[in-house]
């Protein structure tokens, strides 16, 4: 290398004749970028259930692509304004005075003197060292600069690779510790979930109900895990259920009551029937105590008076379903009631023979989403 060749005139070079063919593909590489973005966001919402966006990974894959976006725009504007003018002229000037020195030695016997000195010109205006041509202009314009200076070029097929594989690594390694700290969250929210669980499964045996409950531990849900308790009869047959959901955080989100009745008893009797299922079923969550989004989730176990007379007053034969739109009662300490009578075949969706009240105790679809342990 000559001598003379500063140590920003050397970089200058070496970076326009690598640049080009990285900017001539860097759209393509953003994709693949977005494309990491996108499998890691994937990732990180069906295996860590993240239920949110990492804003972290969302920054780190903007920046790339804006620093992409920004070496496209240089080489661009490289190749057609000029940029690093002073600097380019001065290692231009250096080359052709070193490819000048270089002809002057090239001993030609068949050119006299003046011959020589006439190609010696021709070569000279041959070699223009300008790039405002297009991106490809500026790297051949880079490599005739570096050849007669012996400055060492980079292989251009690996510098791309190996930026976009940088690139890659770096959004990568960004969710890494997310990852982790997901892993741990989630352990967290199991282990919280499960005494929750175990609560009510524990005051439901005590009821004397048929009690089922997986273990959170076993694995993590995004949104719920579950308990049952069901009322069975001497025959062994389920008369009565009812399930409650509990969050990641250990609060119960919602509670669902099922009772079977017989279309051939009366609808007094059968109401009867109801509120004694329904009183034994909701004193086993009751006495639980265990935490809730809101109080009326283990509060409410009553039935509002207008779900009684509605019952009185329908045909045991023809089903209905009441909820907050229709009566003002159906909202007890922020829970909201919602009360179904199925009367038979018509009323089910596999068209099969059964009779059946229900009362689901939730809350507000968007109450739930926004209070979703992160």
């Amino acid at each position: 290398m000559n001598e003379h060749v500063t140590r920003n005139e050397r970089l200058l070079i070496q970076w326009y004749y690598a640049m080009v063919p990285f900017a001539q593909r860097a759209f393509r590489y953003m994709i693949i970028v977005m494309v990491e973005y996108l499998f890691l966001s994937m990732l990180d919402d069906l295996v860590f259930h993240n239920p949110g966006l990492y804003p972290g990974g969302l920054f780190a894959m903007l920046a790339i692509v804006i620093a992409f976006t920004f070496v496209k725009c240089y080489a661009l504007l490289a190749s057609r304004v000029d940029l690093n003018r002073k600097t380019w002229n001065s290692v231009a000037s250096k080359a052709r005075a070193a490819k000048r020195r270089k002809a002057e030695t090239v001993q030609d016997d068949d050119l006299d003197d003046s011959k020589r000195r006439a190609e010696i010109g021709r070569r000279g205006m041959q070699s223009v060292f300008t790039f405002r041509e297009d991106t490809d202009g500026l790297m051949r314009a880079a490599w005739r600069v570096a050849e007669p200076l012996g400055i060492p070029l980079p292989n251009p097929k690996h510098f791309r690779r190996a930026v976009l594989a940088v690139a890659l690594v770096l959004l990568a390694a960004v969710y890494v510790p997310h990852y982790i700290g997901r892993a741990a969250t989630m352990q967290q929210q199991t282990e919280v979930a499960a005494q929750t669980t175990r609560e009510l499964a524990a005051s439901f045996e005590e009821a004397g109900l048929n009690t089922f409950v997986p273990d959170p531990t076993d694995e993590h849900e995004k949104v719920s895990y579950y308990v049952t308790g069901d009322i069975v009869d001497e025959a062994g047959t389920e008369t009565g259920s009812v399930r409650v959901d509990v969050d990641n955080a250990g609060r119960v989100i919602e509670v669902w009551y099922s009772i079977d009745l017989d279309p051939a008893v009366s609808a007094a009797d059968n109401l009867a029937y109801i509120e004694s299922n329904l009183a034994l079923m909701h004193g086993a969550v009751e006495a639980a105590e265990p935490p809730a989004l809101v109080p009326g989730l283990v509060t409410a176990g009553e039935l509002p008076q207008e779900f009684k007379d509605a019952f009185l007053a329908a045909d045991m034969k023809e089903g209905f379903s009441l909820d907050r739109y229709d009566v003002d009662s159906a909202i007890v300490d922020d829970a909201e009631l919602r009360f179904m009578f199925v009367a038979g075949a018509e009323d089910t969706w596999d068209g099969s023979d059964e009779c059946y009240v229900s009362l689901t105790v939730e809350v507000d679809d968007e109450l739930l989403v926004e209070s979703l342990p992160r």
